[in-house]
């Protein structure tokens, strides 16, 4: 199911928001253009260089711990395809803006898989821009969520996709724009919620991919 909930327009602009200083422990993990993949990354002056180490470091954290991790990006382009290595990994993409837009861009390493890609666990997707380069950005399957937050996803086959079973995709603040399709429920037990966000320009605005399809809720503005 596709929910659309008042307030989501073509006109919409993503909410400005700076993301605040992180201090330097295991739940906080940097990456910058310019830092090693050496170490744990938790010091914002020894950052690693790649959103995969960074994430490596932070599933081995929560391994052992009850505690969830963030991993903050800083400026520039990332390359990424992350898909968890282990069950009940939940982790935040926390991205940096310059003034109203995302500052942090992230592109697939191969897009034969997704730039974030959930199962079992779950995401959250804060001040990113992702460009998936033909590929899907972002998939949730196997009752994970991914919550997607003040991030703009262009150039992908699905901007967001329920791809599994009970697989669910929030979107809020944010724009899907540019995409072959900007929401896509594969599996029928699947949900994408949208809300106070932009959907514009795509090939397919709205997809379902299966039938019949559940009916679509709430107002879209212009698809």
């Amino acid at each position: 199911m596709v929910t659309l909930i008042a307030g989501t327009a073509a006109l919409a602009l993503p909410q400005v928001v700076l993301a605040s200083a992180a201090s330097a422990n295991p739940s906080q993990l940097f990456v910058a253009v310019g830092g090693h993949d050496v170490g744990n990354c938790q010091s914002p002056s020894a950052p690693c260089a790649t959103i995969g180490y960074a994430a490596s470091q932070a599933e081995a954290f929560e391994l052992t711990s009850s505690a969830t991790v963030t991993i903050n990006i800083g400026r520039g382009t990332f390359k990424a395809n992350f898909t968890p290595s282990s069950d009940g990994i939940f982790l935040t993409f926390q991205g940096s803006r310059s003034g109203s837009a995302p500052a942090t861009t992230v592109v697939p390493k191969s897009t034969s898989t997704p730039v974030f890609d959930i199962g079992r666990g779950g995401i959250n997707l804060d001040d990113l821009t992702i460009n998936g380069m033909g590929g899907v950005a972002v998939s949730s399957d196997y009752g994970s969520d991914a919550l997607v937050n003040r991030t703009t996803i262009i150039n992908s086959s699905a901007a967001v996709c329920a791809c599994g079973p009970t697989g669910g995709v929030t979107v809020t603040n944010s724009t899907l724009a540019g995409n072959t399709t900007a929401a896509d429920v594969v599996d029928p037990s699947g949900t994408i919620d949208i809300s106070n966000s932009t959907i514009a320009h795509n090939g397919t605005g709205l997809a379902e991919g299966f039938s019949p399809a559940p009916p679509v809720e709430g107002r879209a503005g212009s698809v």
